[in-house]
């Protein structure tokens, strides 16, 4: 029999894989906008080689300047605790070229329930291609 801290350490490896190999790009993000973790698919789609590479980037700066304003209003929203719809944006890529994205914001609190993070998830074009026109995200 596996005891609870081996069960949990399992659970630990587990969730770090599926949040790894998801087709979506997933970052977490700080209550300051700084990335503190990112998965493959994130640094892909943004132009770094490694999820690393994101660590420590202020993710206004990996949205267009027309979206910022909006983004970051959407980022206090849900800091606030208010859960938004998902949404879409204008993303720069670290080469300067830009792509479409969509993004789905959720707020992370501690066991305070104070606001300790934020998870960004956007889904892969292909997924967002095949959304109902009617589901269209804020814009």
């Amino acid at each position: 029999f596996k005891s609870a801290r081996d069960m949990r350490e399992t659970s630990r490896n587990l969730l770090a894989s599926v949040v790894e190999t998801s087709p979506d790009a997933i970052l977490v993000v700080d209550t300051d906008r700084k990335i503190l973790a990112a998965n493959q698919q994130a640094s892909a789609i943004y132009g770094f080689d490694l999820p690393a590479d994101l660590i420590g980037i202020d993710v206004l700066l990996m949205v267009s300047r027309d979206d910022r304003d909006r983004v970051r209003m959407d980022i206090d929203t849900v800091l606030s605790g208010t859960k938004l719809p998902e949404s879409e944006f204008l993303a720069d890529r670290r080469n300067g070229s830009t792509f479409h994205g969509e993004m789905v914001l959720a707020l992370v609190v501690d066991r305070h329930d104070k606001p300790r993070a934020i998870t960004c998830a956007s889904p892969p074009c292909w997924r967002r291609a095949r959304l109902p026109a009617s589901r269209g995200g804020r814009r």
